[in-house]
């Protein structure tokens, strides 16, 4: 309840402050049964509600509603089990990643899961899931064997692939909210004993080569070393200095102890092609990672958040369009606001990245072409202190993306997916996944929920039944 210590951290329990929208009580089920009695007695009371995972998405009300309703936080729903073979991890919505790769690494496994340790378990993999083993496994979405759901009536179900539920086992994988609460991911396990992960970060004179090297793993390094990953970070801030620092989170899954020193996939990331500045790339595993990063995201926590996703084909000059046309722009735009942190990731997507996705375990709405891959999806994270800037970063990224998407237009390379995790809430997410798709969510929707229960009465996120036909 209110004025309570649990009502204030619950509420408290998101990355941006503005989420912390005090809804008119807290409840921490522990249990699907739990889950659907709740969801049972809200309809009938018709009470309107949210669900929390772990509350990484900055959008408010995506996560969390204020006074007229109830938030349903999934602390309490933490379980982690691992099958008698090793080959299937059951994930309670309540983890976040640095949690699961805890449970995993005395067992030298993994499953495709989050690059950062803080995000939570579920709005990662319903969104879909970009993975550092994504490369040779495709969205974390393909590697789930089986959910646990609350449908809207309170009936508990166990949706996969093959059962009676695989429509809604394609849907609710990068479909949204609009089906049921997912209570349990059974999810397939990869060996990885041995993994390299590391932070490099290189001097601003070299962005031309950094900007090179992002396209050339896209076009080749991902296809030759599958098991090699980057997520390429343009970052700048007005009191570090007037040019973007190039970034480099390298990532390899080795299969022997020393694989990882010279991978071939990440020549170009490394000395002596390109010698960071700093480097923290060792060989450690993924709970090892998780905290190393964590600890410098964590001071963020409570600032003010925005994400925006674009996609685009991975061209010669695709990166650099990019990259140039939003930090020229951020730079010209930012420069008197004093509490802020502009990223700009810049990740390839291979074909076998797609192919994966799309052929494993039923497919996914995304309606993603694999012919046209390399793709590169692009998520840019704004972090500022001072609600008195909140407008002049509403309008930037509004400017800097009409600029962005205009010189991709102007080329042909922009193509209408939007990565729903990395999306702003302006964003028309689902009408990137093709008319065929949505219709077919909307079909399916309609099966699972006819009373809009999960549509109406459920706050945030985005809504298939929203969308014109």
């Amino acid at each position: 309840m209110p004025n309570t210590t649990l009502y204030e951290y619950e509420n408290s329990e998101y990355w941006d402050v503005r989420a912390w929208l005090y809804p008119a009580c807290t409840i921490t089920p522990g249990s699907a049964a739990e889950v659907s009695t709740f969801v049972k007695n809200f309809s009938a009371a018709q009470v309107p509600f949210a669900i929390r995972g772990g509350g990484h998405m900055p959008i408010a009300g995506t996560n969390n509603i204020n006074s007229t309703g109830i938030l349903i936080a999934a602390d309490n729903l933490t379980a982690l089990a691992l099958s008698t073979d090793q080959q299937t991890l059951s994930i309670g919505p309540g983890n976040r990643w640095v949690d699961v790769y805890e449970y995993l690494a005395p067992y030298g496994l993994l499953v495709p899961g989050g690059r950062i340790g803080l995000v939570g378990v579920a709005g990662y993999m319903l969104g879909g899931g970009m993975s550092f083993l994504s490369g040779q496994y495709g969205f974390c979405l393909s590697s789930i064997k089986a959910l646990e759901i609350v449908l809207a009536s309170g009936d508990i179900v166990t949706a996969t692939a093959e059962n009676e539920y695989s429509d809604l086992f394609w849907a609710i994988r990068g479909g949204g909210n609009s089906f049921g609460i997912v209570t349990r991911f059974d999810v397939q396990t990869y060996s990885a004993p041995y993994t390299y992960v590391g932070f490099n970060t290189y001097s601003p004179t070299y962005v031309s080569q950094w900007l090179d090297a992002i396209y050339n793993f896209g076009a080749y390094g991902q296809v030759e070393s599958p098991n090699a990953a980057i997520i390429p970070i343009s970052t700048w801030n007005p009191l570090e200095g007037p040019l973007p620092t190039p970034n480099a989170i390298v990532f390899y899954d080795s299969k022997t102890p020393l694989g990882g020193l010279n991978a071939t996939g990440l020549q170009n990331f490394t000395a002596p092609t390109m010698i960071p500045t700093a480097s923290t790339y060792v060989q450690q595993t993924m709970f090892e990672w998780a905290e190393e990063l964590d600890v410098g995201l964590a001071a963020l926590k409570g600032w003010r958040q925005g994400f925006y996703a674009v996609s685009a084909i991975n061209a010669p000059d695709t990166v650099q369009i990019i990259h140039d046309t939003y930090m020229q722009t951020a730079m010209q735009m930012l420069a008197n606001v004093t509490d802020i942190m502009v990223e700009l990731a810049l990740q390839p997507v291979s074909k076998h990245w797609i192919e994966m996705s799309n052929n494993v375990t039923g497919g996914n709405p995304f309606g993603l072409d694999a012919s046209k891959a390399p793709y590169v999806f692009v998520d840019e994270s704004l972090s500022w202190l001072s609600p008195s800037d909140d407008a002049t970063i509403e309008n930037f990224v509004q400017i800097a993306n009409q600029k962005v998407n205009a010189a991709l237009d102007a080329k042909g390379l922009r193509v209408p997916f939007v990565y729903v995790n990395d999306a702003d809430g302006g964003q028309a997410v689902f009408q990137g996944y093709g008319e065929e798709n949505v219709r077919k969510l909307q079909s399916i929707r309609e099966k699972y929920d006819p009373e809009r229960i999960y549509t109406d009465m459920m706050s945030g996120g985005w809504k298939v039944a929203d969308i014109e036909a």
